[in-house]
C-alpha cells in the first residue's frame, strides 16, 4: 500500500470530533497527517501536495479500527459456543473444564492452542480489529508472524488460576518464568488473575506484586455471575459443589473478597475489570473515587448468552467510569466481530447516544490497553487504521444510524 495518500469518504467518523460529511484523510508515511472536510469533486482538481494516490469510497463510513479489549483466542476454532444459551455459569465453566482437559490429552497442545490464538488474530483482523486485549492461559503459548500477515496490536494478559494456598508459589514462579521468556519479544504484555473465586489471596497479592515490579496492567473477571458471589460471601452454592467435585474446595481456607479484589485493582492504572455483571452501587461508588485507573470491560453479547440481568451500563457512567467493549470468546459467542457487539449495545440501549457506542469500541479500547497514542481515533499522527464500512443503501443525515443499523455489504481496510 502506498504510505502517501488520500481518501474520499461519503462520511469520517473521527471518535475525536464530529462527524464529517464529503470527508478526506490525508496519510503521509502511514500516519494521518489531517482529517478535513472536502468535496470529491473538488478534490478531484486539486493537485495535493501530500498525496500521489486517490482514493474515493462514494457510498462508505470510514471509521477507525476496532478495539476489542477482551478475547480468549485459545477458543477461536470452536464451531459453536459451548452449552446453550441461558446456561447457568457454573455449568458452563464446568463444561470448559472438560473441554481443556479433553484438549490436553494431546501431545500438541501447545501447538494446537498457538494455531488457534493466530486463526483468532486473522478472524479479528478481517473484521476490523486494530488492536484487542487477549487473556492468555497456561502455558502462555505466543504467536509468530513472520511479517508476512496483517494482525492487529495486542496485549497479552498472562491468565493464572489457582484457588489453593498451597498452588501460590509454584503458580507465580511459573508466570514470572513466562515474564521472563518472552520479555524481549514484540507484544505488548499484561498478567490476569483469573477471577476471585479461582484465585487464592496469596497469588492474588503475589501477581499484584509482580504487576508493580515489572510495570504490567493487570486485567481481572469480577462479579460475572450471581453463582460467583454467592460462593465469595457465603462459600456455598453451584461454585462450591464444583470446587468439591475438583478437589479445590477448602472450608477453613481464606477466600479472596469481591471488595478486596476491587480496591486492589483499582489503585493500580490501567487495570481493566471484566464484566461487572453483578457489581452492586456500593462498589461502583467504591471503583468510582478511582476511575483514572481502571475501565470496565462489557462483553455484549456474552452477557446476552448467559442471559444475566440488565448491564450496569448507565450507572457506570453516571459515576464517570470509563466503558471498553470485548467479544470474550467463541466458547460464549459465535464470532469475534466487534461490530455486532457494539451494535447489540445500541439495541439493548436505545436512548443511549449512538457516537458514545463507537468510541467505547474504538478511543475507549485503545486508552484501555495503551495503544491510544496510536490507535482508536481518526487524529493527526495516528496511525492509519482506516476501516471503511460500506453498506447497501444511501447513508443519509445520520452516520451513526446507518453504521448501527444499516446492511453492511462490505468492510475493508483502506
Amino acid at each position: 500500500m502506498n504510505p502517501n495518500r488520500t481518501i474520499y469518504a461519503k462520511w469520517i467518523l473521527p471518535v475525536e470530533g464530529e462527524p464529517i460529511e464529503d470527508g478526506v484523510i490525508e496519510i503521509v508515511d502511514d500516519l494521518i497527517h489531517c482529517v478535513r472536510p472536502q468535496r470529491e469533486r473538488e478534490f478531484r482538481s486539486d493537485k495535493d501536495a501530500v498525496s500521489n494516490e486517490f482514493n474515493s469510497y462514494a457510498n462508505t463510513l470510514v471509521i477507525p479500527g476496532l478495539v476489542n479489549a477482551h478475547t480468549h483466542l485459545e477458543f477461536s476454532d470452536l464451531k459453536f459456543p459451548i452449552g446453550a444459551k441461558g446456561i447457568p455459569f457454573p455449568d458452563w465453566i464446568s463444561q470448559v473444564i472438560r473441554w481443556r482437559i479433553e484438549q490436553q490429552q494431546s501431545d500438541e497442545t501447545l501447538i494446537r492452542k498457538q494455531k488457534a490464538i493466530e486463526n483468532g488474530l486473522r478472524e479479528s483482523y478481517r473484521w476490523g480489529i486494530a488492536a484487542l486485549g487477549e487473556i492468555a492461559s497456561a502455558p502462555w503459548p505466543i504467536p509468530h508472524n513472520d511479517g508476512r500477515e496483517k494482525w492487529p496490536l495486542v496485549r497479552f494478559y498472562l491468565e493464572q488460576l489457582g484457588a489453593t494456598q498451597e498452588q501460590s508459589n509454584e503458580r507465580l514462579t511459573a508466570v514470572r518464568a513466562r515474564l521472563d521468556d518472552i520479555a524481549p519479544n514484540s507484544f505488548s504484555f499484561g498478567l490476569s488473575p483469573h477471577a476471585p473465586y479461582s484465585v487464592s489471596p496469596d497469588l492474588f497479592h503475589g501477581l499484584l506484586e509482580l504487576a508493580r515490579t515489572t510495570n504490567c496492567p493487570l486485567a481481572m473477571h469480577l462479579a460475572e455471575s450471581k453463582e460467583e458471589l454467592q460462593f465469595l460471601s457465603e462459600g456455598t452454592g453451584p461454585f462450591a459443589d464444583l470446587f468439591e467435585k475438583l478437589g479445590l474446595l477448602r472450608t477453613n481456607e481464606k477466600r479472596l473478597t469481591l471488595d478486596e479484589s476491587c480496591d486492589a485493582l483499582a489503585a493500580r492504572p490501567g487495570s481493566l475489570l471484566i464484566h461487572g455483571n453483578y457489581l452492586n452501587s456500593k462498589l461502583i461508588a467504591r471503583i468510582a473515587k478511582s476511575a483514572e485507573h481502571v475501565q470496565i470491560v462489557f462483553c455484549p453479547r456474552t452477557h446476552l448468552f448467559f442471559a444475566h440481568e440488565p448491564y450496569p451500563l448507565q450507572e457506570f457512567l453516571s459515576h464517570g467510569i470509563s466503558i471498553c467493549i470485548g467479544t470474550d470468546s467463541r466458547a460464549s459467542t459465535p464470532d469475534l466481530d466487534l461490530l455486532k457487539d457494539l451494535r447489540s449495545i445500541a439495541e439493548s440501549f436505545p436512548d443511549f447516544p449512538l457516537e458514545e457506542i463507537l468510541k467505547m469500541g474504538t478511543l475507549n479500547g485503545a486508552t484501555a490497553l495503551g495503544f491510544d497514542t496510536q490507535l482508536g481515533s481518526l487524529a493527526t499522527g495516528k496511525i492509519a487504521s482506516t476501516l471503511a464500512i460500506e453498506l447497501d443503501s444511501p447513508i443519509g443525515r445520520s452516520p451513526y444510524e446507518a453504521l448501527f443499523s444499516g446492511k453492511i455489504t462490505r468492510r475493508t481496510w483502506i
